[in-house]
């Protein structure tokens, strides 16, 4: 099934409709055009002595004459209008189509020569607007009117034995004349990029005009008189040509024609003599040679205002590049000298008359080259015919070169000196004279110096500081990543220069605060932050684990004397001071300080701490924490016996056997002495009265453990325990720490109640 939308007619577009309401126009002047000139015929004849129809053709055809199928569509619609239109107004079929054929080839003829002749001229076609395009149109319109002139003439001799000389005569002028002044008008107001080349007269003028020519020309032509006196109109028309725009003379010479053809095929103005035929040809004769005569005016001084307005227009602009330039000559910074060619200063700029007093213009070489000292970088002197301004003078281009410069009274000072040939004006490379470009680079060099010789010393202080320093990008893809560092980070990290320039600054960091160094880095980037500084673990080439206290900075290129860049981009400067000895120092200071040095077991205070972090577990979870306090019975004798080494084995050992009794998560500390305590978190009651149970049970295993006999270096000895147990539980109200410190106290009591009560059952707190 076809969907109607997809057959349905298109409506035409815009562009298409005005198109046809172009060409619909076009046929209704042109069926006008036809009208009015049959209407010029003498009685009894076929020829019209007026064709404006001519003219609407050729117009017609140079709208579409790019599209060549359009100009075969008109120049066809020509012919077959042209044809009908005759035979309808009484030439008959055959005279009429041989009419129509003459019209189409008119208008083709005419529209091919003036397109090629304006193309060929360099002017644009279909314009009227400078002589040469005049002179087209002329042109085109005659070549056209001969091609018809051999076509209808002839049909006219064969078909109706009119003589072919006078028909022709009659024909060629009558198309050549009625085309060039219509078509002239038709030009110039089709032409909308056309520009104003004169303000134009004003109203007084225009109507003085309007008055003068309309009295001349009726005058001469209203009149039943046969003197020549035609050419007295000359001056009025004339005067429309020199004071008004062509467009305006263009429409004069189309008004004033058909008022003279008009007039005189009445029978009246001096070219009323002869035959009607005679009189015709001679008023549209008369009117050719006054549109002549009149165009080629207007044209010739529309082309003169237009080079005059462009000579102006370079004129000023000359004036206004040699403004500029000599503002900018005086203004510039750099000296500027120009030099003839014998070396006479002819102008300076003040900049130049500040640098080169000794300098005044008009002063010769001799003189002003003797009043300088010139040497080189080196100390070594310059001769003058090697100074910049003599090579110049030569023809040679000096680029810029240093020179040491010094003058009576005054400094030597660095001087940067250039010189370049005099160009003439004539276009020639040179001119025999010199342009000398000079500034004073004095403070420049010397700052270069101190800059290079501070970078200097910077690369030695980055490249042999005793703490790691890189340099890290900030911006685009060089962001995050190494791009410079020294030798000691090469030694912290393990990796060689070129390795750690293949990585990014997140790669040394220790995997685990990897997520870290890049948040920490990220302020950076956006530069809400521009220091830092942190400790943090690095991972060495081997895997091993290296703190580092890094100490990051902001800076430009311009802050660091860096690689390359324009030296607005940002970078970060990082020093990273080795730290892994330190925090191994601190983490067996912390070691020390809560373990005991003999055991390695906890102390008394981090057995507190671990108690304290058990009862607040038990607030958030509740659970049970038993405290279990241990003196050994017996020690005292092994120590008497076999010496303090031997204690401290046996107190080794019994740590060690300890250790297997309990659960990972219970904590066994050294009290002192021969004391031990235990915390047990989390422990589970099966039910009521389990509690002395729980605890018992653990200070069986502990005491279990030392049933066998200790082997020691001195020999074989064996002790026991006595332990004390009680519950630690939090208390509403009352801080954990204390809740732990009293616990201990109880548990210690209960403890010194089993050695009373003879040193092997536990004993419990009441507490």
């Amino acid at each position: 099934m076809v969907d109607p939308c997809e057959v349905a007619p298109r409506p035409p577009s815009p562009g298409t409709a005005r198109t046809v309401a172009v060409h619909v126009g076009f046929a209704c002047a042109y069926t006008l055009a036809v009208v009015v000139g049959r209407g010029t015929r003498l009685p009894g004849s076929t020829l019209a002595l007026v064709w404006p129809a001519a003219a609407v053709a050729f117009v017609w055809l140079a709208q579409v004459w790019r599209d060549r199928r359009a100009v075969a569509a008109v120049t066809a619609a020509v012919a077959v209008l042209s044809g009908l239109l005759n035979t309808v107004t009484g030439t008959g079929p055959a005279l009429g189509a041989v009419f129509g054929l003459a019209n189409g080839a008119q208008a083709f003829v005419s529209c091919a020569v003036t397109h090629r002749l304006q193309t060929r001229a360099g002017t644009q076609p279909w314009r009227l607007r400078v002589p040469a395009d005049l002179s087209a149109l002329v042109v085109g319109s005659t070549a056209g009117a001969a091609a018809a002139t051999c076509i209808g003439p002839l049909a006219l001799l064969l078909l109706d034995g009119v003589p072919w000389t006078q028909s022709a005569g009659a024909w060629l002028l009558r198309n050549a004349a009625s085309t060039f002044v219509f078509a002239a008008l038709a030009l110039r107001l089709g032409d909308r990029g056309l520009a104003r080349t004169t303000p134009g007269p004003g109203r007084p003028e225009v109507l003085a005009a309007v008055v003068v020519v309309a009295a001349a020309y009726t005058v001469v032509f209203a009149q039943p008189q046969h003197l020549p006196v035609a050419f007295t109109l000359l001056p009025a028309s004339m005067w429309i040509a020199l004071r008004f725009r062509t467009t305006a003379t263009a429409g004069h010479v189309l008004v004033v024609g058909v008022w003279v053809v008009t007039l005189t095929m009445a029978g009246r103005g001096p070219f009323s003599v002869g035959t009607p035929v005679t009189r015709v040809l001679l008023a549209q004769g008369f009117v050719t040679v006054v549109a002549l005569a009149s165009l080629v005016l207007a044209l010739i001084r529309d082309d003169r205002l237009v080079l005059v307005a462009g000579l102006r227009r370079a004129q000023e602009e000359s004036e206004a590049q040699a403004a500029l330039l000599q503002t900018v000559f005086e203004s510039t910074g750099d000296a500027l000298s120009v030099f003839d060619a014998r070396g006479t200063a002819l102008l300076l700029n003040p900049a130049a008359a500040a640098l080169f007093p000794y300098l005044a213009a008009g002063a010769p070489m001799e003189r002003w080259s003797g009043q300088v000292q010139v040497r080189r970088p080196d100390g070594r002197p310059w001769e003058t015919a090697d100074l910049p301004v003599a090579r110049a003078l030569r023809g040679e281009t000096v680029e810029p070169t240093d020179m040491l410069v010094r003058t009576a009274g005054a400094a030597e000072g660095l001087l940067s000196v250039g010189a370049h040939p005099l160009p003439a004006s004539t276009g020639e490379h040179w001119a025999g004279g010199a342009v000398v470009a000079a500034r004073d680079v004095t403070a420049e060099r010397a700052a270069v110096a101190r800059l290079a010789a501070s970078e200097r010393r910077f690369r030695a202080a980055f490249d042999t500081a005793p703490v790691g320093m890189m340099v890290v990008g900030l911006a685009g893809a060089e962001a995050a990543q190494i791009l410079q560092v020294n030798a000691t980070l090469c030694e912290f990290t393990g990796f060689a220069a070129w390795e750690l320039l293949q990585l990014d600054v997140h790669a040394l960091t220790h995997p685990d605060d990897r997520a870290d160094c890049v948040s920490a880095f990220a302020p950076f980037l956006s530069g809400d932050v521009t220091q830092a500084r942190q400790e943090k673990r690095y991972q060495h080439a081997d895997g091993r684990t290296r703190w580092g206290l890094m100490s990051a900075t902001m800076l430009t290129e311009a802050g660091w004397g860096g690689a390359t860049g324009t030296g607005d981009e940002p970078y970060l400067l990082c020093l990273i001071e080795d730290v892994t000895a330190r925090k191994a120092a601190e983490r067996l200071l912390r070691h020390q300080a809560l373990h005991d040095s003999l055991t390695g077991l906890p102390n008394r205070v981090l057995l507190r701490d671990r108690l304290t972090h058990a009862l607040a577990a038990a607030r958030r979870e509740p659970a049970q924490v038993g405290v279990l306090f241990i003196d050994l019975d017996g020690f005292k004798a092994v120590n008497d016996a076999a010496g303090h080494a031997a204690g401290d084995e046996l107190l080794q050992q019994v740590a060690d056997r300890f250790s297997t009794c309990l659960r990972p998560e219970d904590t066994l500390a050294r009290c002192g002495g021969d004391e031990f305590a235990v915390v047990c978190p989390d422990l589970v009651l099966s039910g009521r009265g389990q509690e002395e149970t729980v605890l018992q049970a653990i200070a069986d295993r502990l005491r279990e453990c030392l049933a066998t006999p200790f082997a020691l270096t001195a020999g074989t000895y064996s002790v026991g325990a006595s332990v004390g147990t009680t519950w630690a539980r939090p208390v509403a109200g009352r801080d954990d720490a204390d809740v732990a410190e009293a616990a201990l106290a109880v548990a210690d009591e209960a403890m010194y109640a089993a050695k009373r009560r003879g040193r092997v059952r536990p004993v419990p707190s009441r507490g």
